[in-house]
C-alpha cells in the first residue's frame, strides 16, 4: 500500500537545540473497513485512518486484524475522516493508555473499549 500515513516523533538529544525527526517502524497495517486502513507502529501506537465506517467485530466469526497485538497497543489514533467505530473494535486492549478520537466520528459500536486500561 502506497498511501500508508506515517506518524513522526522529533527526538531530542542533549541540551542540543538540533533535532532528528524518526519515523517508527511499522509492525504490520491492512484494512478494517471500506477506504479505512490500520496501522500498528513498534511503539504501540494503532492508527486508524481514511474516510467511511470502521468495520464491526466479533470474537468468533470476524476477528479484529490487529488481535495478535492486543497487548502491544499502548495508544489509538483515529483520524479525521473516520465516522464510527465498530462493535468491539478495541475490546481488550490491556494496556491501552491514550485513546484520540476526533469529532467526524458519529457511532460508537458495542463494547468498542471493553476491557481496556
Amino acid at each position: 500500500m502506497s498511501n500508508i500515513p506515517l506518524i513522526y516523533a522529533t527526538v531530542h538529544f542533549g541540551a542540543s537545540n538540533s533535532t532528528e525527526t524518526k519515523t517508527p517502524a511499522v509492525d504490520d497495517y491492512g484494512s478494517c473497513g471500506y477506504k479505512l486502513i490500520w496501522m500498528l507502529t513498534e511503539d504501540g501506537t494503532l492508527t486508524i485512518s481514511g474516510t467511511r465506517d470502521m468495520n464491526d467485530y466479533s470474537w468468533y466469526d470476524s476477528p479484529r486484524p490487529w488481535s495478535p497485538y492486543l497487548e502491544k497497543i499502548k495508544q489509538i489514533v483515529i483520524t479525521p475522516g473516520v465516522t464510527s467505530i465498530g462493535d468491539r473494535s478495541f475490546s481488550g486492549c490491556i494496556n491501552l493508555t491514550r485513546v484520540t478520537i476526533p469529532n467526524s466520528i458519529e457511532h460508537l459500536g458495542f463494547e468498542a473499549f471493553s476491557g481496556c486500561s
